[in-house]
Order: C-alpha cells, then sequence, then structure tokens
C-alpha cells in the first residue's frame, strides 16, 4: 500500500508505472476498481494489479504461477484491497 500527499502524486506514479508496462502483451485495463487499475499478466508465470483509489495505490503480484494458484481468488482478494482504500 502506498499513501501519496496529494491525488495527482498518486496519479503521476500510477501513469509511469503503468507507461512501463503498456508495450508488454497481456495488459488489461479494469474499470470495476478504484480510480484506475490494471491487470497484467502471461498468461503462465505471473499476475499483476496495480490500483488507484484517490491519494492511495496498491499494487499486488504472484510471481510464480503454480497449479495452486487462482486467478479467480487473486481478483478477490484485490477487490477486497481496494475496498479497503475507502476506508
Amino acid at each position: 500500500f502506498e499513501k501519496y500527499d496529494s491525488v495527482s502524486s498518486a496519479k503521476k506514479i500510477y501513469n509511469d508505472i503503468k507507461k512501463a508496462n503498456e508495450n508488454h502483451e497481456g495488459i488489461k485495463v479494469l474499470y470495476d476498481m478504484g480510480d484506475e487499475a490494471y491487470f497484467h499478466s502471461d498468461g503462465q508465470n505471473f499476475y499483476f494489479i496495480l490500483v488507484r483509489k484517490d491519494e492511495k495505490m496498491f499494487r499486488i503480484k504472484v510471481n510464480k504461477v503454480t497449479t495452486k494458484t487462482s486467478l479467480d481468488e487473486f481478483n478477490l482478494i484485490s477487490k477486497k484491497l481496494t475496498t479497503s482504500l475507502s476506508e
């Protein structure tokens, strides 16, 4: 979790991270989380989500997808964390 001094600061960091990754395959903008969010995966090895809500932001990543890794649970946890940004 990260909290910035202002919304504009959080937006800048979010945009910098997104821009650094936007030319990679597997980027999907998420419209149902926070003010801005995106998911990134190569479909085999990792899951990554970055979410910004107001001046708060979090990123979560699974670096090694295995047979026990659940994309549904990863998304559920990310949605729960997004809800906590409003508190």
